[in-house]
C-alpha cells in the first residue's frame, strides 16, 4: 500500500497529468464548438464521434504514466522498488496507477469541456431534434446532464483499458515514446477490425455509447463496462507475465 500511495502522490503532483487534462478539455471543446450546433449535447456528440479528436484524447491519456515503467527500468530504479516491496506489488501498482491516470485525464478533461460548452452555448438540449438510442431516453426525460455523464464515463473506461496496452508494449520494447503511442495504435486497430461486427463486439460503438445491446440503460452500461474491463484485464495479465519475467531475470 505504501508503494501505491507513493505512486499516486507522484501522479497527482505531476504537471503532465494537469497538462493532459487541460489538453483533453481543449480538444473536446474545439471539436464540439467548431461543429456549429446550438446545443451542448449535439455538439459534444459530434465531437465524440470524430476519430481524430478521440485519437488525440487516447494519446493524452497515456502521457502522464505510460512511460514510467520503461523509464524506471532503463534507469535501474525499478530494481530497487522490487527489492523493497515485491514483484507482485510493483506490477499491480503500475497497472492501478496507469488505469487511474488515464481515467482521470479523460473524465476530468471531458467534464471540463462540457462545463465550458454550457457557458458558451445557449442550451443544453436541442428540443427540435428527435433523439433515438438506449441512453438518449435520458434526454427525452429532460435528464441531459445524466446522459452526458454516462457518455463520458463509458469513454473514460474504454480509454483506461486501452492505456494498459501501453504498459504491455513498454515492457517489451522499453521505449517511452512507443509506450505513449501504443494505446492509440492498438485501440485504432482493434476498433477498425471490429467495426460492423455486431452490436455486442463493435468496440467503436460501445466506447461512444452508441449501443443497442439492451433497451435498459443499466444493462447496456454494465455490458459496455464489462467489455472494456475484460480488455483491460487481458492487457494487465500480459503486462504481469512480461514484467514478471524481466524481474525474475534481473534478480537471478
Amino acid at each position: 500500500m505504501k508503494l501505491l500511495s507513493a505512486y499516486f502522490k507522484r501522479l497527482l503532483t505531476s504537471p503532465l497529468l494537469y497538462f493532459s487534462v487541460l489538453g483533453t478539455a481543449a480538444i473536446c471543446f474545439f471539436g464540439a464548438y467548431t461543429e456549429g450546433n446550438t446545443s451542448v449535447i449535439m455538439s459534444f456528440n459530434n465531437a465524440l464521434f470524430i476519430n481524430s479528436y478521440r485519437n488525440m484524447i487516447v494519446l493524452l491519456a497515456a502521457l502522464p504514466f505510460s512511460a514510467v515503467y520503461c523509464r524506471e527500468w532503463n534507469e535501474k530504479s525499478s530494481y530497487y522498488v522490487v527489492i523493497r516491496t515485491s514483484p507482485v506489488e510493483s506490477i499491480i501498482t503500475y497497472i492501478v496507477v496507469q488505469v487511474a491516470a488515464a481515467f482521470l485525464v479523460t473524465f476530468l478533461g471531458m467534464m471540463l469541456s462540457v462545463a465550458i460548452l454550457c457557458i458558451t452555448l445557449p442550451e443544453l438540449v436541442d428540443t427540435s431534434y428527435v433523439y433515438t438510442g438506449t441512453f438518449t431516453q435520458f434526454i427525452n426525460k429532460e435528464q441531459g446532464a445524466l446522459y452526458v455523464l454516462i457518455l463520458i464515463f463509458h469513454y473514460s473506461v474504454s480509454v483506461s483499458a486501452w492505456s494498459v496496452s501501453g504498459l504491455v508494449i513498454s515492457a517489451i520494447f522499453m521505449n517511452p515514446y512507443i509506450a505513449i503511442c501504443s494505446p492509440l495504435v492498438i485501440s485504432y486497430i482493434l476498433e477498425l477490425f471490429t467495426i460492423g461486427t455486431g452490436k455486442y463486439t463493435d468496440l467503436w460503438t460501445l466506447s461512444v455509447s452508441f449501443s443497442t445491446v439492451s433497451e435498459s440503460p443499466f444493462l447496456s452500461s454494465a455490458y459496455i463496462c464489462m467489455v472494456f474491463i475484460f480488455i483491460g484485464t487481458i492487457f494487465s495479465l500480459l503486462f504481469s507475465i512480461i514484467a514478471g519475467r524481466r524481474i525474475r531475470c534481473e534478480i537471478t
